[in-house]
């Protein structure tokens, strides 16, 4: 676990500039569109993220970060019931997006939406009880671990996490087969340009990060990323689209 950990410090999969494009924040009134157009489709869907709701289990008395927090629905939708609630991302039509849909909460003094780094978060250790990330590489590529070093430090002594990776897939065929018979293709069509990120295979993983920018990461890797950072009980729940790690701040 201590070699893993120590390549994952050292090894940037991503070229820089596959870096600074993914690093890149959507700008302008196409970005602003697009995300009113998937904040709306994401709103008004019944199934939204059951899974990954399932898996964070918010409790009313949690103080809670998105980080990645995108538009704020999952702020909005799965976490209206939290005492406390935060979310931060680097997009600022996203921030403005979630701004309006938490802006009750916010002027409550209960929510608090803020645009910045995943890699220094702005709030003091253990203000958390609960942190997620549904997409950790779309919010800080090739930073993975010092992400996870400053989730650790903002998460309270007992606190949890949960992760996900968009592209790092276990069997997707579930997922493919609960869609609609004609969504169908389009899913196997995704499923396909996301295989590898899953590999058990390092030196396929490393190529696959080279062609698409992302950090891919073995199930060893995606562990060693917890452990370096400091969590305990860490857990690997298979989801559907995305690989999933939960882990604690002992």
């Amino acid at each position: 676990m201590e070699d893993v950990a120590r390549s994952l410090r050292e090894r940037v999969g991503a070229t820089p500039e596959q870096i600074g494009a993914r690093g890149e924040p959507a700008t302008g009134l196409l970005a602003s569109a697009m995300f009113w157009v998937d904040a709306g489709v994401l709103l008004a869907l019944p199934t939204y993220a059951p899974h990954f709701s399932r898996l964070l289990d918010l409790q009313p008395e949690d103080v809670y970060l998105d980080v990645a927090c995108g538009s704020g629905v999952f702020l909005r939708r799965r976490a209206n019931h939290v005492h406390k609630v935060a979310g931060i991302d680097h997009t600022p039509v996203g921030i403005d997006i979630a701004r309006r849909l938490l802006r009750d909460r916010i002027a409550a003094g209960t929510a608090q939406v803020v645009l910045g780094d995943a890699v220094e978060l702005p709030w003091p250790d253990g203000t958390f009880t609960a942190v997620s990330s549904n997409c950790l590489d779309c919010f800080a590529p090739g930073k993975p671990a010092q992400t996870m070093t400053e989730i650790h430090r903002v998460l309270r002594p007992g606190g949890r996490v949960l992760i996900g990776l968009e592209g790092s897939m276990a069997d997707p065929e579930p997922a493919i087969k609960a869609m609609h018979p004609i969504l169908q293709p389009a899913g196997r069509m995704l499923a396909h340009m996301n295989a590898g990120a899953r590999y058990e295979d390092p030196a396929r993983a490393r190529e696959y990060e080279q062609r698409t920018g992302m950090s891919m990461f073995t199930d060893a890797e995606f562990e060693a990323l917890f452990a370096d950072a400091g969590f305990t009980h860490i857990t690997m729940p298979t989801g559907t689209w995305s690989r999933y790690a939960t882990a604690r701040h002992d």
